[in-house]
Parts: structure tokens; C-alpha cells; sequence
């Protein structure tokens, strides 16, 4: 089986967590399925230098002159390879954000993957906007199916959504048309289907038990009870609730602590809170 992945988002120099998980959670497919052939395409996804700002006219004038467009591969495992074709994108405001031309370069990307691996069985996008899209365009002109992780909270963005909370028919589209909606948890499932999409199963994120399992029992050296929480420092994972909720405990339970772990743009400001 040849199985090519578009993200939404990748691992960047500019952003090393951005997308991580989908990073991880492909090579330990891979790992588990070693006769499975996979690409993963990289098309500058959460890359500044492909990014254009309506903002920065000078600095969007020499990333155009001078950035490196040219196509490479990184083979991640035996059965894993990134294929790079970077493309330039901006606001949906202005030619569609430059769609068309990231969807070629993914479909660059496929191309690349076939002519190594053979023919794509199937496409598997991450999140609905962009990689759902991308992989529902690639699916009109090249007749493969796909598939359609959803794993944004909260659902539909607030990028994606009309004044009352409602997917716009343009974003909807990719999970109307894909052959299976796939949702991380029963709450995802949920919110899905709030908005009018079907065809929904639940594979819930997995992680390596290789180096994530139960440290043996021990006796605590104090009365003192830890929680612990790591995450991505963001009102999106709900580190400032968090904190909020941390104030309520404590004012009627002294022996408790916490300790929150994580890295973000937020951090200073929770820190502050």
C-alpha cells in the first residue's frame, strides 16, 4: 500500500512544535507498518519565508527575488520519505490565497512519491483547511481518494466560521467529498457533526508506550498532590483556564501543587496571570 500525507501544518525551524504530532504519529505508523510505503508532503507550510503579509510590501518583494523554491526529499524512515515543494501563500482575500499553486506543488509532491514508491492508493489530510482542501482538489484532478483527520479545537476555527458559529460551504466542502472523516475523540465527533458532517469515525491520537508508560508505584515524600500539565502554551489549549481554575482549588485546598510545562508565544503572558 502507498499512502501520501498532506498536513495542514509541519515541523519548521521557524516553528519546531508546529504540527509535530502529526510528524510523530506518521513515523510511528511507519514503524508499525513497515510494508506501508508513505510521503508526506511539505509544500512551506508554517514557513515565514514563504508567507507573504499584506503588511510587509518590502520584505514580501525579497522573499519572492531570493527564496529557494527548489524541490528536495528527506527520508525520515525505510518507509517514509518529506517531499519539499515549497509554494507561496497569503490572504484568501487576494487570489484565493494562492491555492492553485499550492495545490500543484502538492500534487508536484505526489508525482515525486509515485515515481519512487509507485501509484497513491490513498491521500490522508490533516485538518480540513489547508490540507483538506489541497487533498480534495488533488482528488478531483487525479481520481484517488482520500481521507480527512480533523483535529482543530475548537471546531470550525475561528477563521472558518460565519458570525453564528457556522463552517462556511467553502471549508465544508473537503469533508462532504472525502471517502471517510476521521475524528480524534467522542467531543471532536461531536462538533463535527454540529456542523453538518457525516461519515465520521473516531481514531483517537496515540502515542509511543515505548517511552510514555507508568512509572512504578512509589510513596510520596509529602502530603503535597502534583498535578502535572504539558502542553502547547495557548488560549487554544486552555493554559489561561488553567490557570484560572488553579485559583479556585487553592482556595480551599492548600495541599495540592502544579506544575505546567510547555513552550509558546502565550508564555510570558500566562506567567503574568
Amino acid at each position: 500500500m502507498r499512502l501520501f500525507i498532506i498536513p495542514s501544518w509541519f515541523p519548521t525551524k521557524d516553528y519546531p512544535v508546529s504540527g509535530i504530532m502529526i510528524k510523530e504519529q506518521t513515523e510511528a505508523f511507519c514503524r508499525a507498518y513497515p510494508a506501508v510505503k508513505v510521503g508526506m508532503s511539505v509544500f512551506g507550510n508554517t514557513e515565514h519565508k514563504y508567507l507573504l503579509l499584506a503588511k510587509d510590501h518590502v520584505k514580501n518583494i525579497k522573499k519572492v527575488l531570493f527564496a529557494d523554491t527548489r524541490p528536495y526529499t528527506n527520508k525520515l524512515l525505510p518507509n517514509l520519505t518529506t517531499y519539499h515543494k515549497p509554494a507561496f501563500s497569503w490572504t484568501r482575500r487576494f487570489r484565493n490565497g494562492n491555492i492553485k499553486a499550492i495545490v500543484e506543488a502538492n500534487i508536484y509532491n505526489l508525482k515525486a512519491f509515485e515515481a519512487d514508491a509507485g501509484p497513491v492508493d490513498v491521500i490522508h489530510a490533516h485538518v480540513g483547511y489547508p490540507a483538506g482542501i489541497i487533498a480534495m482538489e488533488i482528488a478531483r484532478k487525479l481520481k484517488i481518494p482520500y481521507c480527512l483527520t480533523e483535529r482543530m479545537g475548537p471546531f470550525p476555527s475561528i477563521y472558518t466560521r460565519d458570525k453564528n458559529n457556522q463552517l462556511l460551504a467553502y471549508y465544508k466542502q473537503p469533508y462532504q467529498e472525502s471517502a471517510l472523516n476521521i475524528a480524534v475523540s467522542p467531543f471532536q465527533v461531536q462538533a463535527m457533526r454540529r456542523q453538518g458532517i457525516n461519515n465520521i469515525t473516531m481514531i483517537p491520537n496515540f502515542l509511543d508506550e515505548h517511552k510514555f508508560r507508568p512509572a512504578e508505584h512509589s510513596k510520596r515524600q509529602n502530603h503535597l498532590f502534583t498535578f502535572f500539565s504539558l502542553s502547547f502554551i495557548s488560549p487554544q489549549k486552555g493554559t489561561d483556564q488553567l490557570v484560572y481554575a488553579i485559583k479556585e482549588v487553592t482556595k480551599t485546598q492548600q495541599q495540592v501543587r502544579f506544575r505546567i510545562g510547555g513552550d509558546g508565544s502565550h508564555l510570558p503572558a500566562f506567567k503574568t496571570l
